[in-house]
């Protein structure tokens, strides 16, 4: 009797401990505390052209790693674009804003970047290349692991109080390995879709060994949410801009846009007074749906044919009016494939900034629409804070240029 007592006691101590362990310890990556300070060592200044402009390709959605024939169709297009654009002006930079693979197997990431690289190869010249992770890059399985993970963490939780209550009233031990064979399995399922950077980390170590001579990213602060959040500076004769990239999350980690990026970009821009900013990532907010249907503030052009978009949640407050408060002008995003439109605030005073989709680029992922490509084209005419400007269009496939406007300087109603 006294054997029985102590294991039952031992039994119910040990899963207790378990539990509140689980409960309180195991937690997303994203719920880390860090500081908003500007760490990163910025590798090189990009400089605008003779003529003050500096030009930036945005590549969004590849999907690479679905078929081999869409991969083919994909550097094709990446091919053609780049040349078509190179053929009439100095590109300064191509940014792959997210989704460049749908990552399903780790273990073939390397082949699959090594892919989107071989249409740079080809050219004569080199383009500095910088890419934002999508929720696709981060996709290990066909499932959404976040949801597997709440799901399975609490239903592990549960399974451990049955094992403490089968450890005290059941009289015969043989009965206590059911349900904790059971837990073991779901801790498997939890370790195995668990929220973190390590996939992240593989595709940012991918980058820099297959394309160094290209890359001009940076590792990314580990204090914010997802890795691939930096920033790199433009310099023309007079002026210095801002790219951001911000890691919308997705796939492991949580699709959001956290303060602490939020904080992060405030202190890096106002390390630079005055500067003009644009900024990367991948899943828009609520915000683009919102100016598309506000047309007392927002004027919008590009394609007429919108699907409903996906968009990341925020923590507490509005990305995107937050990011025009830090000096950014233009946002660029992709996501949702369909989508290639711009909104352009039609005052200033409206406190956000021209959100912009890019144009689905690859044959992956859905759609059979002609594939294209942004243009983004800074203007740097002087050094007053107003003669910043900010124009961009569409380079299709097919090498025609579409849907030309202009971005900043905002109307002046």
């Amino acid at each position: 009797m006294k054997r029985s007592f102590l294991y039952k006691i031992l039994c119910i101590l040990l899963f207790n401990i378990i539990v509140i362990f689980f409960t309180f310890q195991m937690h997303p990556v994203y719920f880390r505390v860090g500081t908003a300070d500007d760490r990163l060592h910025v590798r090189e200044m990009l400089k605008a052209t003779d003529k003050d402009t500096f030009i930036i390709m945005q590549f969004t959605d590849l999907h690479f790693g679905e078929l081999n024939e869409n991969d083919e169709k994909s550097k094709r297009a990446m091919q053609t674009i780049l040349r078509a654009e190179a053929a009439e002006q100095q590109v300064g930079l191509v940014v792959f804003s997210g989704d460049l693979l749908s990552n399903y197997a780790i273990e073939n990431s390397g082949l699959k970047l090594s892919k989107w690289i071989q249409p740079f190869t080809a050219l004569p010249s080199q383009m500095p290349f910088a890419t934002v992770f999508g929720n696709h890059d981060d996709q290990a399985y066909h499932i959404d692991t976040l949801k597997w993970y709440v799901y399975t963490k609490w239903i592990f939780v549960a399974f451990l109080i049955i094992q403490a209550a089968t450890c005290y009233y059941s009289k015969a031990r043989n009965y206590a390995w059911i349900p904790f064979s059971l837990a073991l399995a779901l801790l498997f399922i939890i370790f195995a879709v668990y929220p973190s950077n390590a996939m992240r980390t593989s595709l940012l170590h991918y980058e820099k060994e297959y394309a160094r001579q290209y890359w001009h990213g940076q590792d990314g602060d580990p204090s914010l949410h997802g890795l691939s959040n930096y920033y790199i500076p433009i310099k023309s004769t007079t002026q210095t801009a801002l790219i951001f990239f911000l890691d919308t999350g997705g796939g492991r980690i949580e699709e959001t846009y956290t303060d602490l990026q939020l904080e992060w970009v405030k202190a890096v821009a106002a390390g630079y007074p005055g500067a003009n900013s644009i900024a990367f990532a991948h899943i828009p907010s609520i915000e683009y749906e919102q100016a598309l249907m506000n047309e007392n503030n927002f004027r919008c052009f590009g394609n007429q044919f919108t699907e409903p978009g996906g968009f990341a949640g925020w923590e507490h407050t509005p990305p995107m009016k937050t990011l025009a408060a830090a000096g950014v002008r233009a946002v660029f995003v992709g996501h949702d494939h369909r989508n290639s439109y711009c909104c352009v605030p039609l005052h200033e005073n409206i406190g956000q900034p021209a959100l912009c989709y890019g144009r689905h680029t690859g044959y992956g992922g859905y759609g059979t629409w002609d594939k294209g490509a942004r243009i983004i084209e800074l203007s740097f005419k002087g050094q007053l804070l107003q003669e910043f400007s900010i124009r961009t269009w569409l380079r299709m496939e097919n090498g025609s240029r579409i849907e030309s406007d202009i971005l900043y300087p905002f109307p002046i109603l």
